[in-house]
C-alpha cells in the first residue's frame, strides 16, 4: 500500500492512469487485509444469495462462502481482469463448489 502511494506520488500521470479498481486490484493482489475486507463487505451478500438458491442448506451456504472468499485469497494472483470482472470470478469460484458439495 505504501509502495503505490509512494509511486502515485513520484509520478503523477500515474494518477491519471490508474483507476479506483486498478488501485484496488493492485492492493488485492499484494494481499492487502484492508481491500480483502471491502472486497467482502461489496460482494458476500450477493454471492451468499447465488449460494443460498443453487443450496437450501444456511449451514452449507455459510461455508461456501468462507471458502469462496478463502479460495480468492489464495489464487488472486491468478485472476485476470481482461477475462472477468471480479464479482464474476468470484461467483465462478462459489458455483464450483456448490457443484463439488452436491
Amino acid at each position: 500500500m505504501a509502495i503505490l502511494n509512494t509511486q502515485v506520488e513520484q509520478n503523477a500521470t500515474l494518477k491519471v492512469l490508474l483507476t479506483p479498481g486498478q488501485i484496488c486490484l493492485y492492493k488485492l493482489k499484494s494481499h492487502d487485509k484492508a481491500a480483502f475486507k471491502l472486497l467482502y463487505r461489496m460482494y458476500a451478500p450477493a454471492i451468499y444469495g447465488s449460494i443460498s438458491q443453487k443450496l437450501n442448506d444456511t449451514k452449507v451456504a455459510d461455508q461456501i462462502l468462507e471458502q469462496t472468499f478463502l479460495k480468492a485469497w489464495e489464487n488472486i494472483s491468478s485472476y485476470d481482469e481482461s477475462k472477468s470482472k471480479l464479482f464474476t470470478w468470484l461467483l465462478r469460484i462459489s458455483s464450483v463448489l456448490c457443484v463439488e458439495r452436491t
